[in-house]
């Protein structure tokens, strides 16, 4: 009689993976911890891996551990599988992660606008969003400046809210976002906003003036600086046609705020300005005449009897630069000695007639 014996080990035909996983919500750069509480012999053998999501992007410290770490480096959306086995049955398990970043925000820089004028921050403001659940989306919109009381959002929480001022004056928007989920990390950005009144007032003083020839205008500008109002000056002769002869600019230029203008020929000028900021253009202008002071010639003066009126209309010759007619005034003298034998019909005349008494030698002005 022969007999032969041997060991036998026999398991359990199935087991039950009792693997749980926290967190299962991270943010990027995170670590989820794997706690294995699985009643089985150690002949269970693990395998970890990625199923769904960037699996380069994904670091499992021990792929065969019954309770690995996993760091995720990106946010996104993973699922890691681990396969469990032995020599009778196998088993699955998926977690699902979700991973996080926080959210940026950036407003962009903002135009200038108008008092009373809804203003649009649409195209003004840029949000990115990683993988944050449109329910936990979070935006708050401020005013932070000191003149926030002038300021009105129609919706605050909006991502692109539209917000009016009623005042003009220099603000500072700000929009916070939030995501609950990475360490309540909250994020803003702020920008300048520059409101002008929609009615500014154009404060140029100059009125109508008279200079002489060479002589300067200097423009008295008490607009105010916080408008943001830009000029255009320009000088147009007595037609009305824009001209760029007799005169010049003596500091600054046509786009200045206060430049002073030299005139240096006679004549008749206009002087405008077009001021406009985003909301309105208002004008102004005013006139400069420009005088040269006239001159006068009395030419050689022929010989005259006594008691014969002499007329003077072929011996004098008057230059007027721009006088006004009734600007114009005259006065013919005789500055000799023997004075009181003349006598002129009408002194103040251009052109008078003059008649001698007495012979003599006459020095006529």
């Amino acid at each position: 009689k022969v007999s032969a014996e041997g060991n036998l080990i026999v398991y359990e035909n199935t087991f039950t993976l009792n693997i749980t996983a926290d967190p299962l919500i991270i943010c990027e750069g995170g670590t989820v911890e794997f706690t294995n509480n699985t009643k089985a012999s150690d002949k269970i053998t693990y395998t970890w891996s990625v199923v769904s999501g960037n699996a380069s992007k994904v670091d499992i410290n021990e792929v065969a551990s019954p309770a690995p770490k996993i760091t995720f480096r990106e946010f996104g959306n993973y699922t890691i599988e681990v396969l469990a086995k032995d020599v009778c049955s196998e088993e699955t398990k998926t977690f699902d992660i979700l991973v996080r970043k926080d959210p940026e925000v950036e407003i962009s820089a903002l135009d200038s606008t108008c008092t009373n004028t809804p203003y649009e921050l649409k195209n003004y403001v840029k949000y990115e969003w990683f993988n944050t659940p449109e329910a936990e989306k979070t935006i708050k919109w401020s005013v932070t400046s000191a003149n926030s009381a002038s300021a009105t959002f129609d919706d605050d929480t909006k991502a692109e809210p539209v917000v009016t001022f009623t005042e003009s004056g220099e603000y500072t928007l700000e929009v916070e976002i939030t995501n609950y989920n990475c360490s309540g990390t909250k994020t803003k950005s702020t920008q300048k906003l520059i409101v002008v009144d929609a009615d500014f007032e154009l404060k140029v003083e100059n009125q109508d003036v008279t200079i002489c020839e060479n002589g300067e205008v200097a423009i008295e500008n008490k607009t105010d600086d916080n408008q943001g109002v830009s000029y255009l000056w320009s000088v147009v002769d007595e037609a009305g046609n824009e001209t760029t002869d007799g005169w010049e600019f003596k500091s600054g230029d046509k786009e200045e705020k206060l430049p002073i203008f030299k005139f240096t020929h006679y004549g008749n000028y206009t002087v405008k300005v077009a001021a406009k900021n985003i909301c309105k253009t208002r004008y102004h202008e005013f006139k400069v005449r420009v005088n040269k002071d006239p001159e006068v010639e009395i030419l050689p003066l022929d010989s005259a009897c006594t008691n014969t009126p002499y007329e003077l209309k072929d011996y004098v010759k008057y230059e007027w630069y721009n006088t006004p007619e009734a600007e114009k005034t005259i006065k013919w003298s005789v500055t000799s000695s023997n004075s009181s034998y003349a006598t002129f019909d009408d002194a103040s005349k251009a052109e008078p007639v003059v008649t001698f008494t007495e012979s003599g030698e006459y020095t006529l002005e």
